[in-house]
């Protein structure tokens, strides 16, 4: 009885070893997750801002229609002067 009591201990121990590992796998893939959804956001950010002086400078140089990117634009459209 004592040696089936050990040996299910024994079997025991390893369930709850594998079970952290799984549960630091998981911890560290969502970690992994919410790092690289920040990163993202913080890239997305910076290709608004080079998208969007472009977009201005584009406007402002070349003669094109006054669209919105124009209408926000502090030098007059070249096609309004």
């Amino acid at each position: 009885m004592w040696k089936h009591l050990s040996h299910e201990l024994e079997l025991r121990g390893k369930r709850l070893e594998e079970a952290l590992r799984a549960q630091q796998f998981y911890r560290d893939a969502a970690e992994a997750e919410a790092w690289m959804g920040e990163q993202e956001l913080h890239m997305m950010g910076q290709e608004k801002a080079k998208v969007r002086a472009r977009a201005m400078a584009v406007c402002v140089t070349s003669s094109c229609c006054p669209g919105p990117c124009c209408l926000m634009s502090p030098f007059p459209s070249p096609r309004t002067s």
